[in-house]
């Protein structure tokens, strides 16, 4: 027999492959394990969701079916067998003391409660209970004992199965939500659906519960509520599951209240589908949406542990300049109070649901939507008309506007939701909001004698190729019938003492009416001052002896040559004649629009060093040599995809390239501005990079030749931090821009 030993070298080989072997196996093992444990996981989610069904089924749990997201904590729920913690450790518990309402004979416990908690009413006069905001609290129920009961910290697991009564199916939906003690985190999930997947790490509850005050009232004062004595529970907090704001976590025999809706997240979590930023009282604003994500939006209530209190304008715009329609339902939590302008404008929403807290709507935020009904309380501010363009039936489609007590005030007609094209206002109309037809694809409207005042942007954008003033109207605000086929406005009466800029621009009148002039107190024609162009002819000739082009006069008219500017205007207002399409080469004005200086014998000429506009059709410029000053909004609204700035050029105003699409048609790392060496000043919002009704100035590098410092935060619209260095980086909240000499 050979008793010869092993090697070294055959020792080290034979350690080596041990060594591959436990590198390839224990991955393996542990993932194994890993897994069985999830499956585990997911074993003992069904079977608390079994034990619920059968509760259910035996009416041991009575769950109403009111359109709530019910979360019954597993504290109360009997498993017939199986394991009842998470394979991964205990589940996670409450962190403070929950204080509930209790009725009858429920146990307060041994927790300590200062303040008030317990009232007897006498059997004919019984308690009611209001919330914080004086709403009342299951209005048909009365209360003879009412005491604060609690749940001392600790004692209640945060996991739980939701029960959400799907009224269009007819049955109850199971949900799953848990968080145990290592943080592994199911989100509310059908139990269907459930996989392992869904398990992540996450130290962000289930539910939370903060401190509220409710008011328990004796039915005889319940229009006095806040006489009553003040109680303060808590309120339970978490996702909706179903298509409602309402959560409640359910106790037979506690009121632990009904919660608002809310969807907290992470800033990681975050990030996957939204872009925000903070607003300067800390809390946040939503300004983007990832169009790859759901198009069921739901808004987060928090992210990162800051309340979100604003969807911003157009950040979920379905228009094509946006990437096109993509949102087909909404729900929006308590803590928003402001939907911006065009925020969900164009898009496929059959669902919206608002909450009933005080929130302000603006401009077009729903239009040209889905909807088959708009639910708005007296807590709605709607601002020039949000949702114009749904499919509301015609008995419900005008929208008035609401007193503090949810009356209707059918005097003020703030906007339209329906598809008729042709309009008959009702009698009684004295104001016609503003926008509140606008965009509507109507084609004719009847105005009763009852109409006095016509709103900015009202009737703009449709199709309206004559209208019958109402012989007692007064104002006409502006934009008012922007863009629309009117052959006249020789008819407007002579009891309208105001009408507004741009009010008639871009319309088809060739009567001679084609120059809208203001008005005097008396409704006299000002014929020094034009208001608005409505003619069909695009070549123009300013007539002699006005003095006065008024701001955006004269704006997106399809202008393409100014035949004549007579002397005798002295003042062209802000974006006068912006956005129209005068050629570079030709026989009449420049396309450049010139401040006006004295020509010396009493009339008035173009200062060529001072641009104050742009009518030009050309989108890629080069400012001429000789200006010296780029003046506030001069390239407004004149869609400039590039420009290149003058040596020479000393200052560029506030906002004077602002709603462009500076270098648009550039490719990536080549989006440059370049500042010549002789700037000198620079104005806020001068380059705004920004999401507005559009995608604008979406530069990514400034080329600083003049070697000083400006507040580039302010001056590209920045909301995060300042810097005024002449070169670094900018951290902006739409893509770092970078700041160099070269």
């Amino acid at each position: 027999m050979n008793k010869k030993g092993f090697t070294l070298i055959e020792l080290i080989a034979v350690i080596i492959i041990i060594a591959v072997v436990m590198l390839i196996a224990v991955p393996s093992v542990s993932s194994i394990i890993d897994n069985s444990r999830k499956n585990a996981y997911i074993d003992i989610a069904k079977n608390y969701v079994d034990a619920v069904r059968k509760n259910i089924a035996a009416r041991k749990f009575i769950i109403k079916r009111d359109g709530t997201s019910y979360y019954i904590p597993i504290d109360i729920i009997e498993l017939e067998n199986g394991a009842k913690q998470s394979p991964y450790g205990e589940w996670a518990k409450n962190t403070t003391q929950i204080k509930y309402i209790a009725f009858g004979d429920d146990d307060i416990g041994n927790c300590s409660i200062s303040g008030s908690n317990h009232k007897t009413a006498s059997s004919s006069d019984p308690f009611v209970i209001y919330n914080t905001k004086y709403l009342m609290l299951e209005s048909d129920k009365t209360y003879k004992d009412v005491r604060v009961g609690c749940i001392n910290e600790g004692d209640l697991s945060d996991a739980y199965v939701v029960v959400f009564y799907n009224n269009s199916k007819g049955k109850y939906e199971y949900y799953w939500a848990s968080r145990d003690s290592t943080n592994h985190k199911i989100n509310p999930t059908l139990v269907e659906e459930l996989d392992v997947d869904d398990i992540v790490i996450s130290n962000i509850p289930v539910g939370t519960y903060t401190e509220v005050d409710k008011y328990v009232v004796k039915r005889s004062n319940e229009n006095n509520p806040n006489s009553g004595t003040k109680f303060t529970t808590s309120e339970f907090s978490a996702r909706t599951v179903g298509s409602t704001t309402k959560v409640s976590t359910y106790f037979p025999d506690k009121s632990l209240g009904i919660g608002s809706y809310r969807y907290a997240l992470s800033a990681s979590e975050a990030k996957r589908c939204f872009k925000y930023e903070y607003k300067a009282d800390g809390t946040i604003k939503i300004i983007e949406y990832d169009k790859s994500c759901s198009p069921d939006v739901i808004i987060p209530s928090s992210i990162d542990g800051k309340i979100v209190t604003e969807v911003g304008q157009d950040a979920f715009n379905g228009s094509t300049a946006f990437g096109g329609k993509f949102v087909n339902s909404v729900i929006i939590p308590d803590t928003v109070t402001i939907i911006g302008s065009r925020a969900f404008y164009n898009n496929n929403i059959n669902s919206l649901i608002l909450p009933n807290t005080k929130i302000t709507i603006e401009s077009q935020a729903f239009s040209s939507n889905s909807l088959t009904e708009i639910n708005i309380t007296s807590n709605t501010t709607l601002n020039n008309s949000p949702f114009t363009g749904n499919q509301v039936d015609e008995n419900n489609a005008f929208i008035y506007k609401m007193d503090a007590n949810g009356n209707k005030d059918y005097t003020t007609l703030l906007g339209y939701a329906g598809t008729s094209k042709n309009i008959v206002i009702p009698d009684g109309v004295v104001t016609i909001g503003s926008s509140a037809f606008r965009g509507a694809g109507i084609n004719s409207v009847i105005l009763p004698d009852s109409v006095i005042n016509i709103n900015s942007w009202a009737f703009a954008s449709n199709s309206l190729t004559s209208i019958d003033f109402p012989p007692n109207l007064k104002t006409i605000g502006g934009a008012a019938f922007v863009s629309n086929l009117l052959t006249t406005t020789a008819n407007i009466p002579t009891t309208v003492t105001s009408i507004g800029n741009r009010s008639f621009n871009n319309n088809r009148v060739n009567d001679g009416s084609e120059y809208v002039y203001a008005r005097d107190k008396n409704g006299n024609q000002v014929t020094t001052t034009i208001v608005s162009y409505a003619g069909a002819n695009k070549e123009i000739s300013i007539p002699d002896g006005v003095t006065t082009l008024n701001d955006s006069s004269f704006l997106g008219c399809g202008i393409k040559k100014i035949v004549n500017l007579p002397s005798s205007v002295k003042t062209i207002g802000v974006e006068a004649l912006n956005s129209n399409s005068i050629p570079d080469s030709t026989s009449g004005h420049s396309p450049y629009i010139y401040a006006r200086i004295s020509d010396g014998s009493g009339g008035y000429k173009d200062d060529t060093t001072k641009i104050i506009g742009y009518a030009g059709s050309n989108k890629k410029i080069t400012i001429p040599s000789g200006v010296k000053t780029i003046a506030n909004q001069a390239f407004g609204e004149a869609g400039i995809r590039s420009v290149v700035l003058n040596e020479g050029l000393e200052t560029i105003e506030k906002n004077a390239f602002r709603y462009c699409y500076l270098t648009r048609d550039m490719s990536e790392g080549e989006k440059i501005i370049t500042i010549p060496s002789t700037v000198t000043s620079i104005g806020d919002n001068a380059f705004c990079k920004e999401v507005s009704w559009g995608q604008f100035n979406r530069f990514e590098k400034i080329i600083n030749k003049t070697n000083k410092g400006f507040d580039w935060k302010k001056i590209t619209c920045s909301v995060n931090n300042s810097m005024s260095n002449a070169t670094g980086t900018l951290d902006h909240h739409l893509g770092d821009i970078t700041i160099t000499n070269k």
